[in-house]
C-alpha cells in the first residue's frame, strides 16, 4: 500500500512540476484571433463541474471585493500576466479567461474597503449597490458573510442548481459546519488561492534540527516528515522537540498570536456545531471540556519557558502590525535569523517574508494533533480571505447565472491557481519532493472552519474564539474562566441567531 501511495504521490508531483510550465505557455501563445484560449481547448481541459460550456451573451458580471485583499487575488491583467514570471499571475489570468470563454461573459470588479473594522462599510456599500442594482455577485472578506446573512442579503447556496457544495474546488467544511437550517449563505475555496494562503500551518528549520542529531530517535522516525506521516506530530512532540533545541541562542518554537487560534481547531475541538436533531448552530461541549482545558495549560507553560519568542497579545495592535511590515501577517524576528527551530504563521508568510533567501533550509507541517489517538491533522486560516455570496434580491434565474460563474470560478482556479500557488510556494522550500507535495496536500485537507470562525459577529462579539486566545494571553491553565464569565452569553446569542434566520426565511417564504 505505501508503495502504491508513493507512486501516486510522485505522479501528482510531475503534474504539479509541469503545470506551471503549461500555464505559462498557455498565457503567451494566443491563436490567429488573438484569444488566449478557444472552446477546443476549453472543452478539452475543463473539469467536470456540471456547468459545460453554455452562452450567456457576454453579459457582465460585476463583482464586489474589499481593497485590502491580497494583491492578485482575483484579476491579473494581460499586460501583467505576460510580463510576469510568476506562475500564479499566470494562472489567475487563465482562470478568468477560462470563465470568459467557457459562459461567454466578462468579468468586472470593484472594490471597497472592507477588512478587519470596516466590515459594516462593505456591508453598507453592498447594500446601497443592490438596491440600485449596480452588483451582481459579493466577494467579501471572510467576517462579512455572516453581516450579510444576518441582515438578509445572502441567499441560500444550496438552492442553487449551478453550485455543488460537495464538490472538490468549494471547501467541505462549508458544506458541514456553515448550515443554519440546511441552508448555507456563503462558500470559499478554490476560487481564491487566499483561502490556502491564509491558512496557519508550522515551518520548521532543518540546519537547527540537524545540530540536534538523534532527537528523533524517540518517536522511532528519521525526519519530521515521517513523524507527521506516522501520527506523532502532536503537542507533546512539539514540547519535547523545542524544548530539546533550545540553548541561550537558540528557540524552540515562535509564531504570530493570532495563529494561536489553529491550536484550538488543531486539538480537534469545535467552537460551535450543527444540532442534528434541529439543524440550529450551537456551542460545542467542546469549550467547557477537560481536552480545551489541557491544550491550554500545556501551551501557556511552553510559551512561559525559554523554549519560546511567542509574543502572546489579548488584542491585535493595527498599528504596530502595519509598521511591522504586513498588516496581517507580521513577521517573527527569531525565525529570520535562522534562531527558532519551529514558527507557527499563515502559509503566505513564506513568499511575504522570502524564506527562500534566509540562511537555512526549511520544511512546512501542518498543525500539530493533541495526541496520537486523534484521527486526523486539523487547522484553520487566518480571517484574511474572501468567501462569496450570491444576493437575496435577485432572481431565480439570475441567481443560476451567478452561481454558474462562481463555480466556473472555483473549478478552474481548482485546475489552475491552486496548483500555481503551490508551485510559488513549493520554490521556497530548499527540494522539490514527494514528501514536500505530501505535506501541502495534509495541510490543504486538514482546514475545519466551523461556526466559531464563520458566524463570529454574531456570538458574544467575537467571544466565540477569543475565549481561547485571550486565556493563552492572559497566562491561564485552563478555559475555565473565560467560560465562565462568556459562556452563557455565547449560548443565548446562538440561539438569537438561529432564530433571526428562521424569522428571514419566513419573510421571504421559505
Amino acid at each position: 500500500m505505501r508503495k502504491i501511495l508513493k507512486r501516486i504521490l510522485c505522479l501528482t508531483l510531475i503534474v504539479l512540476m509541469l503545470l506551471p510550465l503549461l500555464v505559462a505557455c498557455m498565457g503567451k501563445k494566443e491563436d490567429e484571433k488573438g484569444s488566449a484560449l478557444d472552446l477546443e481547448t476549453l472543452a478539452e481541459t475543463m473539469p467536470d463541474d456540471g456547468v459545460g460550456i453554455q452562452d450567456f451573451g457576454g453579459r457582465t458580471i460585476r463583482l464586489l471585493g474589499w481593497t485590502e485583499a491580497c494583491k492578485n487575488e482575483f484579476e491579473v491583467s494581460e499586460e501583467e500576466m505576460q510580463a510576469s514570471e510568476s506562475t500564479l499571475k499566470q494562472a489567475i489570468y487563465m482562470r478568468n479567461e477560462a470563465v470568459k470563454g467557457r459562459l461567454n461573459v466578462d468579468l468586472k470588479w470593484t472594490y471597497v474597503s472592507g477588512a478587519a473594522g470596516s466590515e459594516e462599510g462593505y456591508v453598507s456599500t453592498a447594500k446601497s449597490r443592490l438596491t440600485s442594482q449596480k452588483v451582481d455577485i459579493l466577494t467579501p472578506y471572510s467576517r462579512v458573510g455572516n453581516l450579510l446573512m444576518i441582515q438578509g442579503y445572502a441567499q441560500d447556496l444550496k438552492g442553487i442548481s449551478t453550485i455543488r457544495l460537495d464538490d472538490p474546488w468549494w471547501s467541505a467544511c462549508f458544506l458541514e459546519n456553515a448550515s443554519i437550517n440546511d441552508k448555507i449563505y456563503f462558500a470559499a475555496g478554490d476560487m481564491s488561492w487566499t483561502l490556502m494562503g491564509m491558512t496557519f500551518a508550522f515551518c520548521y528549520n532543518k540546519n537547527i534540527l540537524k545540530r540536534t542529531p538523534g532527537v528523533l530517535n524517540q518517536f522511532g522516525v528519521d525526519s519530521m516528515y515521517d513523524l507527521v506521516m506516522d501520527g506523532k506530530w502532536t503537542l507533546e512532540s512539539m514540547r519535547i522537540l523545542a524544548q530539546a533545541v533550545t540553548t541561550n541562542r537558540t528557540f524552540g518554537i515562535t509564531g504570530y498570536h493570532v495563529a494561536m487560534d489553529a491550536f484550538y481547531k488543531g486539538c480537534d475541538l469545535d467552537w460551535m456545531e450543527v444540532d442534528p436533531s434541529t439543524g440550529n448552530q450551537i456551542i460545542s461541549d467542546d469549550q467547557n471540556s477537560g481536552r480545551a482545558n489541557d491544550v491550554v495549560r500545556q501551551l501557556t507553560s511552553l510559551f512561559n519557558t525559554s523554549a519560546s519568542a511567542v509574543e502572546v497579545k489579548q488584542n491585535m495592535n493595527y498599528g504596530e502590525l502595519a509598521q511591522a511590515g504586513n498588516f496581517s501577517n507580521p513577521s517573527n524576528p527569531e525565525w529570520q535569523k535562522g534562531r527558532s527551530l519551529f514558527v507557527f504563521n499563515s502559509i503566505i508568510s513564506i513568499t511575504d517574508y522570502k524564506f527562500n533567501e534566509l540562511s537555512f533550509d526549511f520544511g512546512v507541517l501542518p498543525m500539530p494533533m493533541y495526541d496520537e489517538e486523534q484521527s486526523g491533522y486539523k487547522t484553520i486560516p487566518d480571517f484574511e480571505y474572501s468567501m462569496c455570496v450570491i444576493p437575496r434580491q435577485i432572481s431565480d434565474a439570475d441567481a443560476e447565472v451567478f452561481g454558474a460563474v462562481l463555480t466556473v470560478m472555483a473549478s478552474e482556479g481548482f485546475m489552475r491557481t491552486a496548483r500555481a500557488y503551490y508551485s510559488e510556494v513549493l520554490k521556497k522550500q530548499s527540494s522539490n519532493s514527494v514528501e514536500d507535495y505530501n505535506m501541502w496536500d495534509t495541510i490543504k485537507q486538514s482546514i475545519d472552519l466551523d461556526g466559531g470562525r464563520l458566524f463570529d459577529w454574531q456570538i458574544a462579539c467575537c467571544g466565540v474564539w477569543g475565549c481561547f486566545r485571550n486565556a493563552l494571553a492572559s497566562k491561564e491553565d485552563s478555559l475555565a474562566g473565560k467560560w465562565a464569565s462568556t459562556g452563557q452569553t455565547m449560548i443565548s446569542d446562538a440561539e438569537k441567531m438561529n432564530q433571526k434566520m428562521q424569522e428571514l426565511e419566513s419573510q421571504y417564504g421559505n
